[in-house]
């Protein structure tokens, strides 16, 4: 009686071993939302997942009735896990709600926020009145969203603090005009990125292989986000557009569009912009789709040819 006791405890003892470690530690939304691509029958909605995988979007009329759910969309290492989805087919001038879901999750987030879309002149359109369906709009614009302790007030951001109190019911979108981020935790290695977003050794993206500093700028806006909260408020809940300036790259850059400059700092842009583009700039409707390439080349003795 007692040997079949003993077994009964082993068995029981062991079943934890067969758990894998993608079962105890569940991938989840890190960061988070963030609106933008604003018109009057969409907005796009940006989220990061702490691997890579999916999310969704649920959304509908009231906080209660989410009753509406996107496609999801996928998140990649080669974007530092982050997507974004374009919900379209909305009611113009219309105040929608709404949350963040992982794919293949169940239950609240608590990554929600509201939108009001944009008026539409189709329905605006009066022959004597308004013949051209013009209709009233504001916004918000500004530049710099410093929070290191030395040049600002810090992480505290009072005005964004002010500004969801005050107008972020009245305006129908934001413009930030540059330096949404200041450097700081630039030196963030490819190798602690490696162990935060759990990737085995060696198998990284070959954008981290080809610019490896691009881990440090993602580290930045994570970590502005992270410390930001009015700011990361703010963004859950007014739709913006972005342009980017010296800090989104590096202080004071320049000369970046000069051929022919030799010049260190100059040629960090593109590693800069294309993490802008993670994070920010998917919110900005462009003319030109062409993605930013980076790759590595060789240049030989006596050759005008890089190949």
């Amino acid at each position: 009686m007692l040997s079949k006791l003993h077994c009964a405890t082993a068995l029981i003892l062991l079943a934890p071993a067969v758990c894998s470690a993608k079962d105890e530690i569940p991938n989840y939304i890190t960061h988070g939302p963030i609106l933008g691509r604003l018109s009057s029958d969409g907005v796009g909605v940006w989220g990061r997942t702490a691997r890579a995988g999916s999310f969704a979007v649920r959304y509908g009329l009231s906080p209660d009735r989410l009753n509406f759910t996107s496609n999801p969309v996928k998140t990649a290492l080669d974007r530092d896990n982050t997507g974004w989805v374009h919900l379209q087919g909305l009611k113009p001038d219309t105040k929608y709600h709404y949350e963040l879901v992982l794919a293949d999750g169940v239950g609240r987030t608590a990554r929600n926020g509201s939108f009001r879309t944009l008026p539409s002149s189709k329905n605006l359109k009066d022959e004597k009145l308004n013949p051209k369906g013009l209709f009233n709009f504001s916004f918000e614009f500004a530049c710099g969203n410093n929070q290191n302790p030395r040049h600002s007030r810090g992480p505290a951001l009072p005005t964004f603090r002010t500004m969801l109190r005050e107008i972020s019911d009245d305006i129908n979108f934001a413009i930030l005009n540059g330096d949404w981020l200041y450097e700081v935790r630039r030196d963030y290695s490819p190798e602690q990125w490696r162990n935060q977003v759990n990737v085995p050794k060696g198998q990284f993206p070959n954008v981290v292989k080809v610019a490896p500093t691009i881990t440090g700028v993602w580290e930045n806006y994570k970590f502005f986000l992270d410390q930001g909260a009015p700011l990361a408020a703010w963004h859950r809940k007014v739709p913006s557009f972005f342009t980017y300036d010296d800090h989104e790259c590096l202080n004071d850059i320049w000369g970046a569009g000069s051929p022919g400059l030799r010049d260190r700092r100059a040629v960090f842009r593109d590693i800069g912009v294309r993490a802008w583009y993670d994070y920010l700039a998917w919110s900005n409707p462009v003319e030109f789709k062409s993605p930013i390439h980076f790759s590595t080349g060789q240049m030989r003795k006596g050759s005008s040819v890089l190949t």
